[in-house]
């Protein structure tokens, strides 16, 4: 009997032991996962309320938020997207803004700098003119010269003679006087005023004089635009034969001559290079420009 009483003793404070440690066991685990809970989560929250109440608020929620979606016509993923794309846009509105902002300050510098340029080239342009006019004036005799000896070769072409004088009362002007065929021939003495000439002669005349002041002053490219739209079949050949010659025996330089007129009289060489335009269409709307690659 005491053996038995003793053995169910034992047993018992085995059985008390194992049950303590068991809690403890259990106490630390969950100790432990309430503490990694913590550090993940945060503090516990303490809530005193009921689960059906919880379940009736997420409900009624969830009823607002659909109500919500149906009013906008948009869901909370379409509107979270949306939200993404106008940031997006925003951001790229204020890079743009930036660099407008900074394109405008390089502007406003560049506008600044350009009237620092343009103020020194006003003074420079001034002390020059101021200078080389009065230059120009010692050496007008010189270029003159040679300008109207030459005016009245190319006059001669045609019967006409005609003089070149530098104004007294205007400065940097010339005064031409020409006299024509009929006047010499006639008897009459006084030269003609360029603008009492007659469409063609005041052509042929100019034509002359420019002729001249190349020549004169040695200009490197020569043009003439419509030079003989108001010369007469006579004068015209003879002008063309003039400036060609002209042009053939000055040597480094090159002229230009634009004409609406029929040139089949001149033959292409060597020297001289005819290109032709189409003909403009009449009443044409649009202009047909070659597409770009």
């Amino acid at each position: 009997m005491r053996k038995t009483s003793g053995s169910k003793e034992k047993t018992a404070k085995i059985e008390e032991v194992c049950a303590r440690f068991n809690s403890s066991r259990h106490f630390l685990q969950t100790t432990d996962v309430e503490r990694k809970a913590t550090e993940m989560y945060g503090d516990k929250f303490e809530n005193p309320r009921n689960s059906d109440v919880v379940k009736a608020q997420r409900e009624k929620l969830r009823n607002a938020l659909k109500s919500h979606e149906k009013k906008v016509g948009m869901s909370v993923e379409e509107l979270e997207a949306e939200v993404i794309r106008t940031k997006a846009i925003y951001r790229q509105a204020q890079e743009e803004f930036t660099e407008l902002q900074q394109l405008n300050m390089t502007d406003e510098h560049v506008a600044d700098w350009r009237r620092h340029i343009a103020m020194r080239c006003k003074i420079q342009f001034r002390y020059v003119r101021t200078h080389r006019l009065i230059r120009f004036t010692l050496k007008v005799p010189c270029i003159l010269a040679p300008c109207v000896f030459t005016f009245t070769l190319f006059l001669n072409a045609v019967d006409t003679m005609g003089k070149v004088n530098h104004s007294q009362s205007k400065a940097g002007s010339l005064v031409l006087k020409v006299q024509t065929d009929d006047q010499i021939s006639g008897g009459k003495g006084k030269a003609k005023d360029p603008k009492s000439l007659s469409g063609g002669e005041k052509s042929f005349a100019t034509i002359c004089l420019l002729l001249a002041l190349w020549e004169a002053i040695g200009c490197p490219i020569r043009c003439l635009d419509e030079f003989d739209v108001f010369m007469d079949a006579v004068n015209r050949k003879i002008s063309m034969k003039m400036m060609i010659d002209t042009a053939k025996s000055a040597e480094g330089r090159q002229f230009v001559f634009i004409t609406p007129l029929d040139i089949s009289t001149v033959g292409q060489g060597p020297e001289i290079r005819i290109h032709r335009m189409n003909d403009p269409e009449r009443g044409q709307m649009d202009l047909n420009f070659a597409t770009l690659p």
